[in-house]
């Protein structure tokens, strides 16, 4: 699935930011590899069939990061703003206050975390954008 990633990507991207997507895919994806989602969705599985339709729908470089970035632990706004941009920690900040509403709640969402979250969407557009894909893939686990 890789391959096919990095295939898309060098249909719109440069080589620099493609090179930033490879620094930051190998770096965080080694997280991923025995990490479950959901308790029963392998992590890398999920996360490359995200990037790929990301890619196939030609998103941004900083939206492709705030991606792959935004189920690691420990994150640290501080160094992913210098290492990937302000952008992209705008986006994966908004991203995680998202996912932190709905764990807190356990899905069961009231007018004001439907606030916070729509604050978080108008943001950046693009937040949206991720959020979705993400739930599109989500919904291809379900029987």
């Amino acid at each position: 699935m890789y391959n096919k990633i990095i295939e898309n990507l060098t249909l719109y991207l440069n080589e620099e930011e493609i090179k930033q997507f490879e620094v930051c895919y190998n770096e965080s994806t080694r997280e991923y590899k025995d990490k479950l989602y959901l308790n029963n969705i392998n992590m890398l599985e999920y996360i490359n069939n995200v990037l790929y339709s990301l890619s196939i729908y030609q998103v941004g470089i900083q939206s492709l990061l705030a991606c792959i970035l935004l189920k690691t632990d420990n994150i640290n706004y501080n160094y992913i703003s210098r290492e990937y941009g302000e952008d992209t920690s705008t986006m994966l900040e908004a991203l995680v206050k998202i996912d932190n509403v709905k764990e807190k709640t356990n899905y069961l969402i009231d007018n004001e975390n439907y606030r916070k979250i729509f604050v978080a969407l108008a943001k950046d557009y693009r937040v949206l954008v991720i959020r979705l894909v993400m739930q599109q893939e989500l919904m291809k686990y379900l029987n």
